[in-house]
């Protein structure tokens, strides 16, 4: 096995100005999804009271449509992405989800705008697979996980901006009623609220087309042919040897990011109606703390990334990123066994704040360590995999802690108490999971290094 006190190695930790311009592109083109994203729960009632919508067709349109399309396009759209290029496949993401926008802005009944919603998912769902695909090809190994976790900042931060930016543009869309073409003036606000956040789509295409990134020699090509039987053997892996080869380092990493999500998700989706249930706080105190606490969380995780972790790198080498995550998980044990003891409001929120530090930590470090398990041709499916995992995880949380509250009809703490233990079990597992990858990992990390390596990339 690899040493893994050995520091990892590059050739280019120096990043040039366009990788940071590029990577501000990406995150501006999540900023835009995220627009797009929230005009649906804003434009909600509305589109409620046009169509003759009942909550549970408004439930399945705004979640559970687009998390299933989501789900069974990620792979597909990965896929893609390493077969034909990612700034061309993002590009046409972006304008899929972008007309799906405006079939909202068209639909007259509810099967209308659940097949345009869901096809919003289904665009946006190539977004993370092909971004943390690009970022190795832009950014060297030194300077990887800075990038990384500035586009998570960004990507959380653009939660609360789209919603902020939705709000103006509705705003706007009756100021300027009087100026728009006659045949537009008769549209319900919310119609021209979905039309104007599509309106973006065609510069966000061009500025795709500006990002700089590695490009591939004709050994990668050939290689990318061998993969679909083109030629016996050029040297580049195919997915499913990729995924026999290094199966116990990639199952585990997958099964314990899962958990960790399972774990997250059966807490956060019930925090509100707990602390309105069981702490009688209303929904504005809710709203404020929480949305303090996420700040907060995501300023802390991020320090913590880019500096605090510098102090273990010389220790710990490659291990790094998978370790942290793994003890990460592992304090969430005890804050999660900690929630059903509490007290107080104010107890949960100081829990929750613990929960949400960890939280951000390891998302910052995961689509590092998800690049490390992946050489470049494969990269964006196998983060396709694990995306639509996660899913399938975070789906399943809030459904069994509220079987398992069900069952304590007489215990007044039984919502509580269910949330926690379902996020102390999973965090187990993923605890132990993410310990058993680590035995493989450096071993899995210098093949693919090996690989990427072989193929020498040159600046697009």
């Amino acid at each position: 096995m690899s040493d893994t006190a050995s520091a990892p190695t590059d050739r280019s930790d120096d990043a040039p100005l366009s990788a940071w311009y590029s990577l501000f592109v990406l995150a501006l083109v999540a900023l835009f999804a995220m627009v797009d994203r929230s005009i649906l729960s804003l434009m909600a009632e509305p589109v409620k009271q046009t169509l003759e919508l009942s909550d549970l067709q408004l439930g399945l349109m705004q979640g559970t449509g687009i998390a299933v399309f989501a789900a069974l396009a990620a792979f597909p759209i990965g896929w893609l992405a390493d077969r034909f290029g990612r700034k061309i496949v993002l590009a046409a993401s972006v304008v899929v989800w972008s007309l799906a926008v405006v079939g909202c802005a068209l639909a007259q009944n509810f099967w209308q705008m659940f097949l345009a919603t869901s096809m919003v998912g289904a665009g946006e769902a190539g977004l993370a697979p092909i971004t943390f695909a690009l970022i190795p090809q832009l950014f060297g190994k030194g300077k990887r996980q800075i990038a990384n976790s500035i586009f998570v900042l960004a990507s959380a931060a653009s939660g609360g901006l789209g919603m902020v930016l939705s709000g103006q543009l509705v705003g706007m869309v009756e100021a300027v009623r009087d100026l728009l073409p006659v045949g537009l003036q008769a549209m319900e606000a919310w119609r021209l609220s979905f039309l104007a956040a599509a309106a973006p789509a065609p510069a966000m295409v061009l500025l795709i087309a500006t990002v700089h990134v590695a490009r591939r020699t004709r050994k990668s090509a050939a290689s990318e042919t061998a993969e679909t039987g083109g030629l016996p053997d050029a040297g580049g892996p195919t997915l499913r040897s990729h995924l026999r080869n290094h199966g116990k380092t990639l199952f585990t990493f997958f099964g314990g990011m899962g958990m960790a999500i399972f774990s997250f998700a059966a807490v956060g989706v019930w925090l509100p109606v707990i602390l309105m249930r069981e702490f009688q706080q209303t929904p504005e105190q809710i709203g404020g703390a929480l949305g303090a606490i996420s700040i907060v969380g995501m300023v802390g995780g991020f320090l913590f990334v880019a500096f605090g972790l510098k102090f273990l790198e010389s220790r710990l080498g490659t291990l790094l990123q998978i370790r942290a995550m793994s003890t990460a998980a592992f304090l969430c044990i005890f804050t999660s066994f900690a929630l059903a003891f509490a007290e107080s409001a104010n107890q949960v929120y100081v829990i929750q704040g613990v929960q949400v530090l960890c939280l951000t930590a390891a998302n910052m470090l995961y689509p590092t360590v998800l690049q490390n398990l992946a050489p470049d041709l494969l990269r964006a499916r196998v983060v396709a995999i694990q995306i639509t995992a996660n899913v399938g995880f975070g789906a399943a949380a809030a459904p069994l802690v509220g079987v398992i509250s069900d069952q304590m009809p007489d215990e007044p703490r039984g919502l509580i108490i269910a949330a926690a233990a379902v996020a102390c079990c999973g965090l187990m597992v993923a605890t132990f999971l993410f310990r058993l990858c680590e035995s493989g990992y450096c071993d899995t990390v210098d093949e693919i290094s090996r690989i990427d390596a072989e193929q020498e990339p040159a600046l697009a």
